[in-house]
């Protein structure tokens, strides 16, 4: 179970990425993906996988968002398509 901390550095990782997504153009977030994507292949393979399983979960949980308008309507959409593939990710 996450302690208290975790919890709280984790929302904001999330205040993080939502206040530069507010803040960048397009090409700006494909720039900043970039950037996040490399510093992630950066770390080792089983951190990668970690990673990734973290937000095949964070997809699952957001496609289930009941908070929908026209605004996050495309994003939700997406999470559900994403959610349709199914992928072991094992620790090694």
């Amino acid at each position: 179970m996450l302690k208290n901390q975790d919890k709280a550095n984790l929302k904001q990782v999330i205040e993080t990425l939502a206040h530069y997504s507010n803040i960048m153009s397009s090409s700006d977030k494909v720039e900043g993906a970039k950037v996040m994507a490399n510093q992630l292949f950066k770390t080792h393979p089983t951190l990668q996988q970690g990673i990734a399983s973290i937000l095949q979960e964070f997809c699952n949980q957001a496609a289930q968002n009941r908070r929908l308008d026209l605004r996050n309507q495309a994003s939700v959409e997406w999470f559900k398509a994403v959610n349709k593939i199914k992928i072991y990710m094992p620790v090694v």
